[in-house]
């Protein structure tokens, strides 16, 4: 983090102040890095009932070595299990937070899931963030915390079909299960385009697009009596090609 001219700030955040952590922090240049095992439920104050859940646990380097329990900025990263189909995930905190996931190894790739509080002071955010998973399997999220004074506070949670929220990794209530240590994808360099190959004849197709997460390439269909041509670079291998609801539809792997 850095102040107004462009200078990082010292970080008060108290290596041996573990909260809920498994152990001390370890200090990496100016970050503090705390390993919990448990649950996203989070609170300045150990014990408090802020958001949605109540039995807060201890917010790891808090109280900071200056003795403060405010102004906290934070990165949260896990690995959750996901279910296929429509997934919706509920993030509190005081004061705000943004959540990323998929390439999320450097924070200008991440998908955005959903961001809250910016315009907050002093009062809870809250968020309900929807997105499609493809496939089952276990995904990258990384949330962005910050609390800008007085009450410090932050939890995690999907919502179940009936309405209810339950904690992630709270697997005794049918929460999913979260891993601390996993690998991000890097940023798909993969792109289709319309194009006719030097030496072929016929029409670059047009309305292309590229899904990498569902290995997808959708275009409009050519002109009947004509052949339409389009590139993927770098090159896959095609495992159909079908005509679903008037639209190409390529299949790769």
């Amino acid at each position: 983090m850095k102040d107004d001219t462009g200078t990082v700030i010292d970080n008060l955040a108290n290596e041996n102040e573990p909260g809920n952590a498994l152990a001390a922090g370890v200090k990496d240049g100016k970050t503090v890095k705390f390993e919990i095992a448990t649950k996203i439920n989070l609170n300045a104050v150990a014990g408090g009932s802020a958001g949605t859940f109540p039995e807060d646990e201890g917010m790891p380097g808090v109280p900071g070595v200056s003795g403060l329990d405010y102004g906290i900025a934070a990165e949260i990263t896990t690995f959750v299990e996901l279910p296929a189909g429509v997934v919706t995930l509920g993030i509190a905190c005081d004061d705000r937070f943004r959540a990323q996931g998929g390439p999320i190894g450097k924070a200008t790739d991440g998908i955005l899931l959903g961001e809250g509080g910016l315009e907050l002071n002093g009062n809870t955010a809250t968020g309900l963030t929807k997105f499609f998973v493809q496939d089952a399997g276990i995904y990258p999220v990384r949330i962005l915390f910050q609390d800008n004074g007085g009450a410090a506070h932050i939890e995690l949670a999907s919502v179940k079909a009936n309405g209810d929220k339950v904690l992630v990794n709270d697997l005794d209530n049918g929460g999913f299960k979260a891993y601390r240590v996993g690998v991000a994808p890097a940023k798909s360099t993969r792109v289709a385009a319309g194009k006719v190959p030097a030496g072929l004849t016929g029409t670059a197709l047009t309305g292309v697009t590229l899904s990498e997460s569902t290995k997808t390439v959708t275009a409009d269909l050519p002109t009947t009596g004509t052949s339409g041509f389009l590139t993927i670079t770098p090159s896959v291998t095609i495992i159909s090609i079908k005509n679903e609801g008037g639209k190409l539809v390529i299949k790769y792997q």
